[in-house]
């Protein structure tokens, strides 16, 4: 197996990208179980299965795979296989459900006629889409993640689309179930035993299901898990590694500390300690992301001046310095990227997405798309009319 990867900001400048993009070349099979990020895949040419929790599905090209923490993957029987991967946080999704069409959008993803493979109908679009979050990745430009949620966006909205059209039923097993359910309560005092009982299943043939899901029995699932949160705390927080330890599901602290070491050969304290040592964001990356996690919102300078501790012309000088932009034209910035991105991919009216940016008036939006884009929303919308013809 051949795979190529990029690493979007691989500087000390952004240790946790919100995105990362890779491009695998296989051929024969290959074994993987993620248990922290959404994936998406996309496959560019040349076929095999993939198998997802237990299931087996042929994908070849224009096929769109979707991944959750709590699906086991494996590929087999791969020729010349050549897929585009984009991994990102769940509250990516919730941010993008977030949308005009909210209620009917959680419906549609997570309702039981989910299915984690389509074919989408247009392969050429979907390769450039993904194709395109793969360039921009590898160019590293500072503003990259914005460009590359709104292609997500419209993967994501596209996907929905195509899934609303087949309502495929999705075929669980009592292991899949499983290795959501642990997922779900991890903090919780689990065992093998509880666990069956509550799925009605021998503990044998739960961990049979199990490790043909994943290589793994439910305790080692379950320790794997509980350790992914363990560690992210540390990285983000200052709290007491007892009190961490706890709060996923450790119920002795001499056990978490030894299956830590073993697992990761150095203590937790070691981990804590060289993880509080990594490079903070600037403070120009901590305001471009949180006003990317918070677009609709209207961001004045004093409002971020009280949310960053530090005066105006602090903020002004960072974003100058890293993104030659003011605050004010970053978050314009933000607001139409994902202006463009509900424009192609809902039927939401200029008024609707004005509100759902954080534009004051459907004017304001108007004037702002233009100096933004070049045109206004509604030659931007029939341009793209024209390009589907």
């Amino acid at each position: 197996m051949e795979q190529s990867q990029t690493n979007p900001y691989s500087n000390n400048l952004w240790e946790t990208p919100i995105f990362n993009i890779f491009r695998h070349l296989t051929t024969g099979a290959r074994k993987d179980h993620e248990t922290e990020r959404l994936r998406l895949f996309a496959t560019i040419s040349g076929h095999g299965i993939i198998k997802i929790n237990g299931v087996r599905y042929p994908i070849s090209r224009g096929s769109l795979s979707w991944i959750f923490p709590y699906h086991s993957t494996s590929l087999a029987d791969a020729e010349n296989l050549e897929v585009i991967e984009i991994a990102f946080p769940l509250r990516v999704l919730l941010q993008i459900l977030d949308g005009p069409d909210q209620a009917q959008l959680h419906k549609m993803m997570f309702q039981n006629y989910f299915s984690p493979v389509i074919t989408y109908p247009d392969a050429e679009q979907l390769e450039q889409l993904f194709r395109e979050a793969l360039h921009e990745s590898e160019v590293k430009d500072p503003l990259f993640e914005t460009i590359v949620l709104a292609n997500v966006t419209k993967i994501i909205l596209l996907y929905l689309r195509q899934i609303y059209k087949e309502k495929p039923k999705f075929s669980t097993t009592t292991g899949w179930k499983a290795l959501r359910y642990l997922h779900y309560y991890f903090s919780q005092p689990l065992n093998t035993a509880k666990v069956a009982k509550h799925f009605k299943i021998t503990p044998e043939k739960l961990n049979q299901e199990l490790k043909e899901l994943t290589g793994k029995n439910l305790l080692q699932n379950l320790t794997q898990i509980r350790f992914n949160h363990a560690r992210a705390l540390m990285q983000v927080t200052d709290l007491p590694i007892k009190t961490i330890a706890s709060s996923v599901g450790f119920r002795s602290f001499p056990s978490f500390n030894r299956q830590f070491k073993l697992l990761y050969t150095q203590t937790p304290k070691d981990y804590h300690k060289q993880a509080s040592k990594k490079a903070e964001p600037t403070l120009a990356f901590q305001v471009y992301i949180f006003m990317t996690e918070n677009f609709k919102l209207n961001l004045s300078l004093a409002k971020l001046e009280k949310i960053f501790f530090t005066s105006k012309k602090n903020i002004e000088q960072a974003l100058q310095a890293t993104f030659q932009m003011s605050a004010r034209e970053l978050a314009i910035f933000i607001k139409i990227s994902y202006a463009k991105s509900f424009i192609q991919t809902t039927p939401s009216s200029f008024s609707q997405i004005s509100d759902l940016t954080g534009f004051n008036s459907v004017r304001s939006f108007n004037r702002a798309f233009l100096e933004e884009v070049g045109m206004t929303p509604s030659e931007y919308k029939k341009s793209l009319l024209g390009n589907e013809s």
